[in-house]
C-alpha cells in the first residue's frame, strides 16, 4: 500500500517504479500480491486520472481515491501524513506534502513490514516472498 497522488513529480513515480520492479522479481509468485497506490489528493485525482495514472506502472497495480474523509480516514489507520501545499508558481496552484512509505500487508490488512522511500526493489521482492 502506498499513498501519494498523481501530480506527484519525483517521489511517487519513483516508489510506483519500484513497486514494480519488486512485483515483476516476485515471478509467478507476484499473483498473490496485490499493489495498492492510495491518493492523497481526491480534489483532482478522479478514478479515470487514477486509472490512466496507474496503467503505467505495473498491471497488477490498483488505484484508489474517495472522498476527502475517507481518504482522512485510511490515512489516519495507516499513520500517514499528507498535507495540500499552496504553490502560486505553478499552473497546478497547489502541490501535496505526504508520508513516503510502502507498507507491506497480509491478506486480513495486518501490518506486516513498511519500506522507505527508494529501498531497492530486490529488497521489496525478498522481503516480500518471505511473507507469501
Amino acid at each position: 500500500v502506498f499513498f501519494g497522488f498523481t501530480h506527484c513529480p519525483d517521489i511517487c513515480p519513483t516508489d510506483l517504479l519500484i513497486i514494480s520492479q519488486a512485483m515483476n522479481l516476485l515471478g509467478d509468485e507476484a499473483k498473490h500480491v496485490t499493489p495498492v497506490f492510495i491518493t492523497v489528493d481526491p480534489q483532482r485525482d478522479t478514478i479515470e486520472q487514477l486509472s490512466e495514472y496507474v496503467s503505467n506502472f505495473h498491471p497488477a497495480l490498483v488505484g484508489l481515491t474517495g472522498t476527502q474523509a475517507q481518504i482522512d480516514e485510511v490515512a489516519q489507520a495507516y499513520r500517514i501524513y499528507y498535507a495540500k501545499v499552496s504553490d502560486k508558481d505553478s499552473a497546478l496552484e497547489y502541490t501535496m506534502d505526504h508520508s513516503a512509505y510502502t507498507y507491506l500487508m497480509d491478506t486480513k490488512g495486518n501490518y506486516l513490514k513498511h519500506f522507505v522511500h527508494n529501498t531497492k526493489p530486490e529488497d521489496m521482492a525478498k522481503t516480500i516472498l518471505k511473507h507469501i
